[in-house]
């Protein structure tokens, strides 16, 4: 029934219901890896403080941490052989 009262909300306001569900696992990916200690490669973060105004340098730092882990996705592995 909930899933139905989603799929209602993303129609009426033009949202990916797909896209927000992924949204949805980065967001507990991010939260998980701020949660984890720093010795089991988090960031050992409290996530119920907020970073305030150093919110854009918080971003920047968390993006150029997680850059080199990004990965494209791809129909085929022979895609990535062929460039």
């Amino acid at each position: 029934h909930s899933r139905v009262l989603h799929g209602e909300w993303c129609q009426r306001n033009f949202v990916s219901g797909r896209s927000l569900g992924r949204a949805y696992h980065v967001r507990q990916q991010l939260r998980s890896t701020c949660l984890r200690p720093a010795e089991k490669n988090g960031l050992g973060m409290d996530v119920n403080i907020t970073c305030g105004k150093d919110r854009e340098s918080f971003l920047k730092c968390a993006a150029a941490g997680l850059f080199l882990q990004v990965a494209s996705r791809t129909k085929a592995e022979t895609e990535i052989d062929s460039r």
